[in-house]
């Protein structure tokens, strides 16, 4: 994947038009045309935020139903065996 050079920032392909640039023949062309550029490219450091962000949402996604289970095991069921392997005791007060 080619980027383009614009002033002092670099543009890369929009993910949903990524697989129409995968020769630097067509990137080139691209940075031709502005209609192209604006439509089909972003920021790279754009992307790349955008990017981490989706990916602390799916791994925040994930952790969410063994939380709450863990959760209501311990906290709500008190639930002995896991109480007893975890060596952890609630002290009422």
């Amino acid at each position: 994947m080619g980027t383009v050079l614009v002033g002092k920032f670099q543009l890369v392909p929009k993910k949903e038009c990524i697989q129409d640039y995968g020769a630097m023949q067509s990137v080139q062309q691209a940075a031709k045309d502005i209609k192209r550029l604006e439509r089909d490219f972003v920021v790279r450091e754009e992307l790349m935020t955008n990017d981490m962000r989706s990916i602390q949402e799916a791994l925040n996604a994930l952790w969410k139903k063994p939380i709450s289970d863990i959760s209501e095991l311990l906290y709500k069921q008190r639930n002995p065996a896991l109480l007893q392997k975890y060596n952890l005791e609630f002290v009422e007060g």
